[in-house]
């Protein structure tokens, strides 16, 4: 910007004062003007950066809070799956442990009265009498449920050492009953030796070797 060396008049109303500027006041005048432009500038460069570098911290901020949140997600959604896992196989185990209870049970109902019949129809039978085929197929198969082996006090009947033969709506059980002497104490001894499929009335019938 050029400037003449005359002085500067600024026109003004002859009731106003008048004012005289310089070539120096002018100078002294942009360069002011320059200065608060470039110190604007500077604040504008300055907040500029400020608000990048503020925004990059809310970025990885924002980034480093959804990577948690990611991660407590999958860790919340890992646990989720552990638990349900957890608890389907403790109903898994329950179940098990209930069939066995169930069995157990069964197996001990079958057992008393299994034991309950051998005594009834050994007490029943003396001697070498003759047992009914009801009476030694009922004891064969009982003796069998009781795990194939029992003993007894007294001598069983003779005839009782045979097979055995339980026809049920199941089919056809064929049982072999024999039995000894054992550190004083007689054993008898039931194995289940086949079993024919079928369909036929419930009866027990019995048939020697």
């Amino acid at each position: 910007m050029s400037v003449s060396n005359q002085a500067i008049r600024a026109s003004q109303p002859r009731t106003e004062r008048t004012v005289y500027y310089t070539p120096n006041d002018v100078e002294v005048i942009r360069e002011q003007i320059i200065q608060g432009e470039s110190m604007k500038r500077r604040w504008l460069i300055l907040a500029l950066i400020l608000a990048t570098a503020g925004l990059a911290v809310t970025v990885a901020l924002l980034s480093s809070s959804y990577a948690l949140y990611a991660r407590t997600e999958a860790r919340n959604d890992q646990l989720t799956q552990q638990g349900a896992a957890t608890a389907q196989k403790n109903t898994e185990v329950q179940q098990a442990l209930d069939a066995l209870r169930a069995r157990d049970a069964r197996q001990e109902s079958a057992k008393a009265e299994a034991q309950a019949l051998e005594r009834k129809v050994l007490s029943g039978v003396p001697g070498n009498a003759g047992l009914s085929p009801i009476q030694g197929g009922a004891l064969a198969r009982a003796i069998y449920q009781l795990g194939g082996r029992v003993e007894t006090e007294s001598k069983p009947p003779d005839k009782l050492f045979r097979n055995w033969k339980v026809n049920g709506d199941s089919g056809t059980e064929i049982y072999t009953v024999v039995g000894g002497l054992v550190d004083g104490k007689w054993v008898i001894y039931s194995n289940l030796v086949a079993r024919k499929q079928g369909t036929q009335a419930a009866s027990v019938n019995a048939s020697r070797n």
